[in-house]
């Protein structure tokens, strides 16, 4: 995990001891750690602090300005800000941006955001049995049809220093109606990087409960159809272009939003045609059995649950989820040495839009 800034990655300390109020900030927040817990509960193997961002070029070539700075401090006042390994979205989060503050160095004159970072012990982070849930058996959602002006409607996602922009015109040329021709660009820093697709999509593409099914009676099938060509379309030309990136390891997201949880299904990106499209004729069962996961997690406050698939058994399976009350969930925690992760931190999100028309990505 590195910075997404080149002069900063060698002297991520150095611009905090090199300002007392960044050294006043960071040495506060761990001196008073209990206070930014999440809970009482909250366990971290280590604390570190780091310069999250800076003004100036990055690797990528590209600028922060000192808005995108304040944008980054006040995602992480607002909500829980986790970090993943390597953006990976099969990994569950290894830890959480605890605090944030924009500084200033004269010397340098650059702007800097300086964090604490919390690292979790993944010997310490709970399964879902844990707490109670058995993910095998877990009762019908309880779900209600929301209102929306937007009825069946998908958005792709994608980094261009990850996927050539010519890649997702290809895909965009056979998209079906549902899907934006807008696209919204992530950008993720740091030295290793996946090259992440993200569609995010509406529920009832992907959902057939009850609740999808009043949806249809109540639209008529256009949304049946739609859903269907969805998922043919991110089995087919989407897969297939995601394969043919070469240099670096993919994955592919398809997610959505219920009760305020995102749910999201991960392909590792290299999976064969066979094997993708078993992933795509399972999702619906799957969309369906996460509502239900969701609806047990409410004690939690989910805000994340991520699926994985198994090509041998030909099912979705739930991998991790992030949770307000109860941190990070998973049945699979991945182990990693505390002194791998020192040093500057990657941070990623997103900007919106990438696409100025229906034709072209710059």
């Amino acid at each position: 995990m590195t910075s997404g800034n080149h002069d900063l990655q060698e002297t991520s300390v150095n611009l905090i001891d090199e300002s007392v109020e960044a050294r006043e900030f960071s040495s506060g927040v761990i001196a008073d750690l209990d206070s930014f817990k999440l809970f009482p509960g909250e366990y971290f193997a280590g604390v570190i602090e780091s310069v999250l961002s800076g003004t100036g070029m990055d690797k990528q070539g590209e600028t922060a300005q000192t808005a995108d700075l304040e944008a980054l401090v006040t995602a992480v006042d607002t909500r829980e800000f986790w970090l993943r390994r390597e953006h990976d979205p099969l990994i569950h989060p290894i830890g959480r941006v605890l605090a944030a503050k924009t500084f200033y160095s004269p010397a340098r004159n650059i702007h800097f955001v300086a964090g604490v970072v919390g690292f979790y012990d993944a010997g310490k982070i709970p399964n879902f049995s844990s707490i109670g849930i058995d993910v095998s058996s877990l009762p019908a959602p309880e779900v209600t049809i929301p209102y929306s002006p937007q009825i069946a409607r998908a958005l792709v996602e994608f980094n261009p220093h990850e996927i050539p922009p010519s890649i997702i015109n290809e895909m965009m040329q056979t998209a079906p109606i549902c899907v934006d021709l807008s696209a919204a660009e992530q950008f993720r820093k740091g030295e290793v990087s996946l090259a992440i697709l993200h569609v995010s999509a509406s529920i009832w593409l992907l959902s057939k409960t009850p609740f999808g099914t009043k949806l249809q009676e109540r639209l008529g099938e256009k949304v049946a159809d739609a859903a269907v060509e969805f998922l043919k379309w991110i089995g087919g030309p989407v897969a297939e272009k995601l394969r043919q990136i070469t240099g670096r390891d993919s994955r592919l997201v398809v997610s959505f939003e219920y009760r305020s949880c995102e749910i999201e299904f991960v392909l590792k990106g290299n999976e064969g045609p066979v094997i993708t499209a078993a992933a795509m004729q399972s999702i619906e069962a799957a969309a369906n059995a996460s509502l239900s996961l969701v609806d047990a997690l409410a004690f939690a406050v989910p805000r994340r649950v991520t699926y994985g698939f198994d090509g041998t058994t030909n099912k979705w399976f739930p991998l991790h989820a992030t949770t307000r009350n109860k941190g990070v969930i998973t049945n699979q925690p991945y182990l990693i040495a505390l002194d791998n992760l020192h040093g500057g931190m990657s941070v990623g999100g997103r900007r919106l839009p990438v696409t100025r028309d229906n034709t072209e990505i710059p």
